[in-house]
């Protein structure tokens, strides 16, 4: 990413299976890795799965309707974290999650699973393996520990280079996540 070249304060993360964070700042470079990758590629995530054949990609509900992109093109078999970051992201401006990530059971694309709220993303006929494909608020949770130890490390950073948010110049997003996620979606949901 050359982040040691930039002018001007700039955060750089590499999510993964940890994420790295960079901080660059007044010539100085610091940085911190934090746990929060795992769920970003699928790993305690109900139907997570890595970016894979089959895994759905992109989510987008129009007219209350729910549809999805998979890589591939194949049959849904789980999801991988970007779509999981859509799909968060697009429940919320539907009115179908509140702020805290609490899914309505009374919104017609949620509903009661075993034990908690799920939104169905692909139902078991349309599923490469015959079962649904959901996204429940265990999984909302696993997202939000991922983005509270991302926020955290970048906290870190701010306080040791004592700058804040706002002095920010360049925000880069970097390793195959980073290629794939939308930004549109991570912004709308706080990330």
């Amino acid at each position: 990413t050359d982040t040691y070249k930039k002018r001007g304060v700039v955060v750089s993360l590499d999510i993964g299976t940890n994420t790295e964070i960079t901080l660059a700042s007044k010539g100085r470079m610091i940085t911190c890795s934090t746990a929060s990758g795992p769920a970003f590629e699928g790993a305690h995530i109900r139907d997570g799965m890595r970016a894979a054949e089959g895994a759905i990609e992109r989510v987008q509900i129009t007219d209350g309707e729910m549809a999805f992109q998979t890589i591939g093109d194949a049959p849904p078999v789980g999801i991988c974290g970007s779509g999981i970051l859509d799909a968060i992201a697009q429940l919320r401006s539907c009115g179908a999650m509140d702020s805290k990530g609490g899914l309505d059971e009374g919104h017609p694309l949620i509903r009661r699973g075993e034990k908690l709220s799920e939104a169905l993303l692909a139902s078991a006929e349309t599923t490469g393996h015959g079962r649904d494909i959901v996204l429940s608020r265990a999984d909302i949770n696993e997202i939000q520990l991922a983005k509270g130890a991302m926020r955290a490390g970048i906290e870190l950073l701010f306080e040791e280079a004592g700058v804040t948010a706002s002095d920010v110049d360049e925000f880069i997003i970097a390793g195959a996540f980073g290629t794939y996620i939308s930004v549109e979606a991570a912004v709308s949901i706080g990330m």
